[in-house]
């Protein structure tokens, strides 16, 4: 009788510790998560869109790569989003064809984005430096 019970407690003592260890490796991740690059991606449209009313459809983390400048080091995730633009982004610029219509709408790109027609849908492919801080990964400006 002692000798199951003695058992059933160093395997209790064993899982325990296999628990543990796999919560430390995911909380210490050297890598962001999808979630975390979308986040940054978001804040990333937000400070550069202001108040251009949009919405991410999809968001895929294709990859990522540590990198260093300088003696700090980063992670820069590679991306492929879908955003759709339900106002879209200075359609007045745009003619029925998707032509640009009028001088002044020459230069008028945001954020790099010509304008678009209102629930233009628009495809990102590119990357997000994020560095490791105290609260998490932040999206380096």
């Amino acid at each position: 009788m002692q000798t199951s019970v003695a058992h059933a407690v160093r395997k209790g003592l064993q899982i325990g510790t296999l628990a543990a260890v796999a919560i430390t490796l995911a909380a210490c991740s050297d890598k962001p998560s999808s979630s975390q690059a979308r986040h940054a991606f978001d804040e990333q449209l937000k400070s550069k869109l202001g108040a251009t009313p949009y919405r991410i459809k999809r968001f895929e983390k294709i990859n990522g790569q540590i990198q260093s400048v300088y003696g700090t080091e980063f992670y820069v995730v590679s991306y492929r989003a879908t955003v759709t633009f339900p106002q879209g982004i200075r359609p007045e610029c745009v003619s029925a064809s998707g032509r640009f219509v009028g001088w002044n709408c020459y230069n008028a790109s945001l954020f790099g984005l010509p304008p678009q027609p209102v629930g233009a849908t628009v495809q990102f492919n590119s990357t997000i430096p994020l560095q490791k801080t105290e609260r998490g990964w932040m999206r380096v400006s």
